[in-house]
């Protein structure tokens, strides 16, 4: 009887234990714990920050067959070169997977990566470029080196157990955060027929700015959509054709829209590994509103086989939700830069996207000092909200507006809409490279910026945009060494043209009617133009439509002021003059619709810079100019957890 009640103690405990670890929540920006993972090179252990620093940043990744999306982004080689070539310098990237087949598919995935890295690797001599220190991009030669071939294989690990046998906290983490948005989720069609019980297949939509993707149901039809239609009609029914080489996605469209067939399932060739569908050059400037989607080829052959015999087959299609696929895992400690930055964060009132405004706005940051005049009020920062994304953290280089900063009392201002939902704002300012008097007199005192004049506003973008602007005339002395145009330059709004958020707008800065200085923004209306910037501080994985380029920004980013160096341009000796234009298609905008939606948001200001005082240097200290800023939070070395 004791043994018995022992028994049942010691099960009560375990079912006990059991309902703890399961009832484990996990929100971004928990501290990691300590896991082991068994990869084919052998076994990695995280303990904790301090001990495993080598390992951070890293980001696991899981992969499940289940996914057709998964899929594509493993069999296209493009993908896996931009995983290669886009990795930072010492991040480190963990593959698993969900299959109970796992060992082969992270085999797979491995030679996958292999592959591609002997693709992009030549042995002429040849070398990468790095676009920053941490950075690696594709060089005209698309090409890497052998060292940095060796340095991204060692550092992309590959796991030989399933994700849900790993004995970690990993599966449970990916289950609460569920994937959400582009990409996740299975994609999938129910198949039936009259004669048998349903089952299911995946899909794979279209490039989501393209086409649309089918909902619903509907009775299938083989199709021939490579070839004319004819006087086919499809009217009420769900086109399934099959894709052969030479044949483009949007000719297979146009003929089911031509034929009034509800959708278009296409077929992958033989051969042909499922991928998101796309337009090409001018075929993009046509939609037809005719949703689409791909299936296998070994699904569609059986599809095609029941079609034959003469059975009725109905598509009915659905999307199952997922657990996610990857997260991140944080260990990287900010590093202090040189001149003065600002260091800010936007977060929101809980841990989950779904607690974040859901509405990309412009935030912008106003000082004013107590000693300033003309000064008070004038724009120091400017920042896009994300997408309903939590985390967002920037260093935004500020150097020449130091002279806003003219007193050891400032007062600073964030202001976004007043109707935007409301985001938790952190900001620190960071001083750097203090004045060092010995030093000093040895290479002599340095530049600092000491005057701004104000220049151009913004304002409508429409035929009567470049009416207000007049030239602005200005004098230098001596004494001034260096001057510099500064210009903070966004677009917002649609007209007609897409004007200003949408449309390429180039800003042309005449100095001394000679010397022109101009930015373009071709990265407008780009369908990937935002995405392809991450590496440059936007924030990933936004909800909506951050991936599109913008006039000027991103969803996601800070504005970084253009800065140029003008001083040769410029003379001592007689008035100088600047002009500014601003242009839609190298002349004058002039909407046709909605004129006064599009604007131009600019400030633009001369910075003159000086030989900084020898009795200047000994005032100015960082302690002294932070004293301006209460810092909200203070930055630690802490894994955190991002999702």
């Amino acid at each position: 009887m004791a043994k018995s009640a022992a028994i049942i103690a010691a099960a009560a405990i375990l079912l006990i234990t059991i309902g703890y670890v399961r009832s484990k929540t996990f929100l971004p920006g928990d501290n990691a714990q300590s896991f082991t993972l068994h990869t084919l090179s052998g076994t990695i252990e995280y303990k904790d920050a301090k001990n495993s620093s080598h390992l951070l940043p890293m980001v696991i990744f899981a992969y499940d067959p289940r996914s057709a999306y998964m899929e594509a982004i493993w069999t296209k080689d493009s993908s896996v070169k931009a995983l290669i070539m886009n990795s930072t310098k010492n991040g480190n990237y963990v593959f698993m997977s969900y299959s109970d087949h796992a060992l082969q598919d992270v085999q797979w995935m491995k030679k996958r990566v292999t592959n591609q890295i002997a693709d992009l690797h030549a042995t002429g001599g040849k070398k990468n470029r790095l676009q920053s220190s941490n950075t690696l991009v594709m060089s005209k030669e698309k090409v890497i080196d052998a060292a940095t071939a060796m340095n991204v294989s060692k550092r992309m690990h590959f796991v030989v157990l399933p994700v849900e046998s790993s004995g970690t906290w990993i599966p449970l983490l990916l289950s609460q955060w569920t994937c959400q948005d582009f990409g996740c989720g299975y994609q999938q069609i129910l198949v039936s027929t009259d004669s048998q019980f349903p089952y299911v297949i995946r899909r794979l939509d279209p490039r989501y700015d393209w086409l649309g993707f089918p909902t619903g149901s509907a009775e299938v039809v083989e199709f021939n959509a490579c070839k004319s239609p004819g006087n086919a009609s499809l009217s009420g029914k769900m086109a399934i054709a099959q894709h052969v080489k030479g044949c483009s996605y949007f000719k297979m469209v146009k003929a089911a829209y031509t034929a009034k067939a509800v959708g278009l399932t296409v077929v992958a060739a033989k051969d042909e590994h499922l991928v998101d569908m796309d337009c090409n050059g001018v075929e993009c400037n046509v939609r037809y509103p005719v949703p689409a989607t791909m299936i296998s080829y070994t699904d569609g052959k059986k599809v095609f086989g029941m079609l034959k015999s003469k059975k009725k087959v109905k598509f009915s299609f659905q999307s199952t939700p997922s657990h996610n696929f990857y997260f991140g895992i944080d260990g990287q400690e900010m590093s202090q830069y040189q001149d003065v930055e600002l260091d800010m964060a936007l977060s929101c009132r809980g841990k989950r996207d779904t607690e974040c405004p859901p509405w990309d706005h412009t935030v912008q940051l106003y000082v004013c000092c107590s000693n300033a005049t003309s000064h008070c009020q004038q724009e120091l920062g400017r920042w896009i909200t994300s997408f309903r994304r939590r985390v967002g953290h920037w260093l935004t280089p500020v150097t020449p507006l130091l002279p806003l900063l003219s007193s050891n009392k400032c007062n600073f201002t964030m202001k976004t809409v007043p109707w935007a939902q409301p985001w938790f704002t952190t900001l620190n300012l960071r001083f750097s490279h203090k004045i060092n008097a010995t030093m000093a007199k040895k290479k002599g005192m340095p530049l600092k910026p000491t005057k701004l004049i104000p220049l151009f506003r913004g304002g409508t973008f429409d035929k009567n945009y470049n009416k207000k602007y007049k030239p602005i005339h200005f004098n230098i002395t001596s004494t001034t060494k260096k001057v510099k145009l500064v210009a903070v330059i966004t677009g917002h709004g649609s007209d007609n043209n897409n004007c200003a958020e949408f449309c390429i707008t180039s800003h042309h800065f005449t100095v001394n009617k000679k010397h022109a200085n101009v930015r373009t923004f071709s990265n407008a209306g780009n369908s990937l133009g935002c995405a392809e910037r991450v590496l440059q501080g936007v924030t990933p994985n936004e909800h909506g439509t951050w991936l599109y380029g913008r006039d000027g920004w991103c969803d996601g980013q800070e504005v970084k002021p253009w800065v140029v160096d003008i001083t040769k341009q410029l003379s001592a000796k007689s008035v100088n003059t600047i002009t500014y234009h601003g242009y839609y298609n190298h002349t004058d905008p002039h909407p046709t619709f909605k004129p006064d939606t599009s604007v131009i948001a600019e400030r633009q200001k001369l910075v003159l810079h000086r030989i900084l005082s020898k009795k200047a240097a000994c005032r100015l200290t960082p302690e002294q100019s932070l004293l301006a800023v209460k810092a909200v939070k203070r930055l630690h070395r802490a894994l955190v957890l991002n999702k």
